[in-house]
C-alpha cells in the first residue's frame, strides 16, 4: 500500500499492490482512510482474512484502517520512513542534548550540530 501525487501539490491517491504478483489491485483518491477503506470493505471478511502482512508507508490513516479490517496481518513499514523517523526522533534529539552539553566546546560542538547527515547515513549502510 502506497500513496502518490497525482498533480503537483498535495492531491495524492493510494495504491494497493499484490506483493506476489505485482498487480494493481486498487487506487483510491486521497490519503486518508475513506481512500484504502473501499477496498479493504469489498474483500469483506473472508478475504481480509487472507491477508498476511501489509506494507505500508508510516501513514497513520493506512495503518488504522488495516488494523481495523485486517488484525491478524502483520505490518511492515517502509525502511526510508522508519529510517526518517528515527533521524527526527532520537538522532536530532541525542544531538540536541550532545550539542547542549559541548556549548564551552565551540569546535566540538560545530562537529555535533554537523554531523545528522553523517549518523543517517551511517544508520542506512547498517
Amino acid at each position: 500500500m502506497d500513496e502518490f501525487a497525482l498533480f503537483k501539490g498535495h492531491r495524492c491517491a493510494c495504491v494497493v499492490l499484490d506483493a506476489d504478483t505485482r498487480r494493481v489491485l486498487w487506487i483510491g483518491e486521497g490519503r486518508r482512510r475513506a481512500a484504502v477503506s473501499p477496498f479493504l470493505e469489498e474483500l469483506g471478511a473472508e478475504g481480509c482474512t487472507r491477508i498476511e502482512a501489509v506494507a505500508i508507508d508510516m501513514n497513520a490513516a493506512f495503518d488504522l484502517e488495516v488494523r481495523q479490517h485486517c488484525p491478524q496481518a502483520r505490518v511492515a513499514y517502509h525502511l526510508f520512513h522508519v529510517a526518517a523517523k528515527y533521524g527526527r526522533e532520537v538522532i536530532d534529539r541525542v544531538r540536541v542534548v550532545e550539542a547542549n552539553r559541548l556549548r564551552h566546546d565551540k569546535p566540538a560542538r560545530k562537529v555535533i550540530q554537523h554531523a545528522r547527515w553523517l549518523l543517517l547515513h551511517t544508520l542506512r549502510q547498517a
